[in-house]
């Protein structure tokens, strides 16, 4: 269902978005493409038009050689001979003109080639620079101007056909002066125009705008591909998280109730990446998971849905996805730490705000570092973002825990409190249970707080644990008066009956209060398959033959921590009230709580609990600890005085 939530949301984010305003490589942009987020980049396409026009000004690398130089000097020596090797350096206008001269005028000129080139030869010049080089030289010579004047064609034409040129050296001086350009780098502001409409898309442009979060009007098979199956690895891991028995009716609900909160936090996501708050809807999903959920469940969904849902609404943006991801782990590590302390709903929206205000400024910073212009209405715009979102986590919490039965820790607070109907019920029609829950109550919470389990939830399960027990009030000891006992005249197993019947009343009463589902627990759990072995004792001394199981609770055992440890401060409060004057000092009062717990652990009550030998430790020092300050000393004596038998179970 994970994977399938996030596929139909990419497609319908694509659907809104890219199909209508989104763009595509080669053709007309639809309309014009502003910047979103300020970010540097490196023109791609400026930078390699540079290096060509470099590289196009080395039109190649020539180097002389010697040999043919000294070739075409050796067939200087004999013209007519060496015509047609002359001809391939020589042009026959010059070769004409230099047969037409007389021997010795013809010896003296080829004498002087022959100087100045075997000169020039031991020299390094530019190809600009031969005119020069030759002139200078020509210049101490003692030739006729017209005679110099052959001489210089004659070594121009000579030098120019002995130059070659080498393509190795010609490549790497173009690639040397390719790599000496340095990328341009290129910073685009918000609001900047990236393509105007109608002008074609390039690839360049083209990827600028994946990184600015615009959608490509194709679709988005990759994107799709990488969400379903992030989303599936993600619902692995996620899935071992609940408490609940796979396959239960409130594993079921559970699930039902994580696939809404995810639903509607990844549409607040796409919605936030639209108005540029991308991120703060990991403060709706982080609030809803930490006040509803176990603690470690929770981080790994607001962690884990909020870096899915930053795939599901930012697209491609790496940019933009970075900075969802970046904002969630801060909200969801600082709300592991903070939700749980919450004790009023203006407290709660108070930690939301604070914490919005935080992940905004984390926001603006990113910005501000990345050169972006921030403004009061930017600013304000988050502030906006976060109160509301924290609003409207505050309105919809009461929705999630009627519809889904969870239990937040307001609502515990609010069905702890002594105005609870259930709880004036019980304080006006059982007194004496009243008082017998809030001690349970107290004992339970202490050691509670000793293991780290939740302390509003085990309060307000013992709060309510016994609340069968307004049926038939004046049945249980501690709603008797002085003298009195119901069960005098009632068979053993009539009395074992009504006593039993308090549990499936307890249940039926909450149904009717629509107490939750993890309360009505406390109720089916607090005796687990304890059985009542005083009247068990009394029928078998009667002589009737009856199986000891008519006398034990139905159960169920305690499935958790939280009513296993109210099974046993439910014991032990009833066992030291029993005892009564008994208790002298700390020796007793500690050996009657060992006592209790060890009857627990025999009778196998536990089976289902994995309490640890250190925690049945912390348990024991905490129950010692409450109650050596609930009974003091002369209180303690004082319960020698009460002569009401007690119905040990009840």
């Amino acid at each position: 269902m994970i994977v399938l939530l996030a596929a139909l949301l990419s497609i319908l984010n694509w659907r809104v978005e890219g199909s209508r305003y989104g763009f595509a490589v080669d053709s007309p942009a639809s309309r014009t493409f502003l910047a979103v987020n300020s970010m540097r980049y490196f023109d791609a396409v400026t930078t390699e038009a540079m290096k060509k026009r470099i590289s196009e000004r080395v039109v190649g690398v020539f180097v002389q050689n010697p040999r043919l130089i000294n070739d075409a000097l050796h067939n200087l020596e004999a013209i007519s001979v060496n015509r047609e090797s002359l001809l391939q350096v020589l042009s026959p206008s010059l070769i004409d003109v230099l047969e037409s001269l007389n021997e010795t005028r013809r010896g003296k000129i080829l004498e002087e080639i022959r100087r100045i080139g075997m000169a020039l030869l031991n020299e390094t010049f530019q190809e600009e620079q031969r005119a020069t080089l030759i002139w200078d030289r020509l210049d101490e010579s003692e030739l006729e101007w017209p005679e110099k004047n052959i001489v210089y064609q004659v070594l121009d034409q000579l030098l120019l056909h002995t130059q070659q040129k080498d393509l190795n050296l010609t490549w790497r001086l173009r690639r040397e002066m390719e790599d000496s350009v340095q990328p341009i780098e290129r910073t685009l502001l918000v609001g900047d125009v990236i393509v105007e409409k109608g002008e074609r898309i390039t690839p360049f442009a083209a990827s600028l705008l994946k990184a600015q979060g615009y959608t490509e009007s194709a679709f988005p098979y990759r994107h799709l591909l990488l969400t379903v199956v992030v989303a599936f690895l993600w619902s692995l891991w996620l899935s071992s998280g609940l408490p609940e028995s796979r396959g239960s009716p409130e594993n079921v609900k559970q699930w039902l109730y994580v696939l809404l909160l995810l639903a509607l936090a990844w549409v607040i996501e796409i919605a936030a990446v639209y108005f540029r708050v991308g991120g703060l809807s990991s403060l709706a999903l982080a609030g809803w998971a930490y006040l509803t959920l176990p603690a470690g469940f929770a981080f790994h969904l607001a962690l884990g849905g909020s870096a899915l849902g930053a795939l599901v609404a930012a697209g491609m943006s790496l940019n933009q996805m970075a900075l969802i991801v970046m904002v969630a782990a801060v909200v969801s590590g600082i709300g592991y730490f903070r939700f749980h302390q919450i004790q009023s709903r203006v407290q709660l929206w108070r930690e939301l705000f604070l914490l919005g205000i935080l992940a905004s400024c984390i926001e603006l910073f990113i910005f501000w570092s990345n050169q972006e212009t921030l403004s009061l209405e930017f600013f304000l715009r988050f502030v906006g973002a976060g109160a509301f979102l924290s609003a409207f986590v505050l309105a919809t919490l009461p929705f999630w825990e009627n519809l889904f039965d969870v239990l937040s820790p307001l609502r515990l607070i609010e069905l702890s409190h002594p105005s609870s109907p259930l709880l004036k019920r019980l304080q006006i029609e059982a007194p004496g249970t009243y008082h017998h829950t809030l001690m349970v109550g107290t004992l339970a919470e202490a050691a509670a707080d000793r293991l780290g389990l939740n302390s509003l939830l085990v309060k307000a399960g013992a709060y309510y644990h016994d609340i069968g027990k307004l049926r038939r009030p004046h049945f249980f000891v501690e709603n008797q008066m002085y003298g009195e006992n119901a069960h005098d005249g009632m068979a053993p197993s009539l009395s074992s009956l009504v006593i039993i019947s308090h549990v499936r009343d307890g249940y039926e009463l909450a149904a009717e209060y629509h107490l939750p589902a993890l309360v009505k627990r406390f109720i089916l759990e607090h005796h687990g398959t304890t059985c009542l072995s005083y009247f068990y004792r009394k029928a078998v001394s009667k002589g009737d033959t009856v199986p000891r199981e008519q006398f034990c609770y139905p159960g169920p055992r305690p499935q958790s921590k939280e009513t296993g440890l109210v099974m046993f401060a439910d014991s032990v409060e009833a066992a030291v009230r029993a005892a009564g004057g008994s208790i002298a000092d700390l020796r007793d009062l500690e050996r009657t709580v060992q006592d209790v717990m060890d009857s627990k652990l025999r009778e196998e009550q536990f089976m289902d609990v994995d309490f640890t030998l250190r925690d049945l430790r912390l348990i024991r020092e905490a129950f010692v600890a409450t109650l050596r300050s609930m009974y003091h000393s002369r209180q303690v004596r004082a319960l020698v005085e009460e002569k009401t038998p007690v119905v040990k179970g009840a």
